[in-house]
């Protein structure tokens, strides 16, 4: 059932009469153009009153799904409340662009934790990476200096010995050999 009701700035009250008692888990709100301030129920559930905020630009709209077709409604003059606050449609936007700002802080706290980590997963990474360089510059050093001495007449057994003393392991030096020996 869809209920339209004239634009306003003030408040419309909607009341609906029904000839049995409603089950109140089987009536709901389906959709509405406007602000829900109140809904009560009277006469043993037999009569619904909801009071909507009016909007001044367009007309109002509320669609309800009930069991029950009401035998009489009534729709209010647009009167205002003295006294009584209401939530206008400012504190609702201002609402919906709090939790706006809060999921954004959210994304950016979320992306720094996380970016936190990548960069010094990328540190590391650069650290090995430049390990992985200065090794191989040091083996290619490593095969220069051995092809110069070779050339020279130095056996490779005292080539191996010599650098063996200035901290080179075995291993290293095998491989090398074996590298220049193919």
């Amino acid at each position: 059932m869809t209920i339209n009701y004239p634009n306003s700035k003030s408040i419309v009250k909607i009341e609906l009469e029904f000839d049995t008692p409603v089950n109140k888990e089987e009536f709901s709100v389906i959709e509405t153009t406007s602000s829900i301030l109140s809904e009560k129920w009277y006469n043993k559930n037999k009569k619904v009153v909801f009071k909507v905020r009016g909007d001044p630009t367009r007309l109002g709209t509320t669609k309800i799904s009930t069991p029950l077709k009401p035998v009489n409604m009534n729709i209010g003059k647009s009167y205002i409340l003295i006294g009584q606050e209401y939530p206008s449609p400012t504190r609702s936007v201002s609402s919906v662009l709090f939790i706006v700002l809060a999921i954004a802080f959210m994304i950016v706290a979320i992306s720094i934790i996380f970016g936190g980590k990548n960069i010094r997963v990328n540190s590391h990474l650069k650290k090995d990476i430049k390990q992985k360089e200065e090794a191989n510059k040091r083996i290619i050093n490593l095969q220069n200096f051995i092809k110069v001495n070779l050339r020279r007449g130095y056996r490779q057994e005292h080539i191996k010995h010599v650098l063996s003393r200035r901290g080179f392991s075995t291993d290293e030096l095998d491989r090398v050999f074996r590298r220049l020996n193919k």
